[in-house]
């Protein structure tokens, strides 16, 4: 699950920024003790389309920790 917003281009067309940011291995406990080492992030944009088969999605991210840039096409609706 997750929120956001498109800005629209054109009547069909649209981007979004994205950006998500993830924390692992930590003890509820001891949240003063969360360093970089079990924190996760990363931000890209996508860009699509809204066609008769149901949007056309492509995302272009970036994750810092793994310096790779990742692509991502997607057709349809999720359910």
């Amino acid at each position: 699950a997750g929120t956001g917003f498109h800005y629209n281009i054109f009547s069909q067309f649209y981007v979004s920024p994205v950006a998500n940011v993830a924390l692992y291995d930590f003890d509820l406990g001891r949240l003063s003790e969360v360093s970089h080492g079990n924190l996760l992030f990363g931000a890209g944009l996508s860009a699509g389309f809204l066609s008769l088969a149901g949007p056309l999605k492509a995302t272009l991210s970036y994750s810092p920790q793994t310096r790779k840039f990742l692509a991502y096409i997607n057709l349809g609706w999720n359910l």
